[in-house]
């Protein structure tokens, strides 16, 4: 996971700007962020293509 979005963040999103990871009693809570000052867009899942890879993270 932690791959994933960092690996977003470099190619989609301009650049990665901050990481934070901070492990607690009730988990690990992972913060990334990307340079991008636009909103991501989201699609529902049902209109993907089964032959369309990515788009997961």
């Amino acid at each position: 996971m932690t791959s994933e979005l960092v690996t977003n963040a470099i190619r989609y999103g301009g650049g990665l700007i901050a990481f934070d990871l901070v492990m607690t009693g009730d988990g690990l809570f992972l913060n990334v962020a990307d340079a991008s000052t636009s909103l991501p867009v989201t699609t529902d899942p049902a209109d993907r293509r089964a032959d369309q890879i990515g788009g997961f993270g």
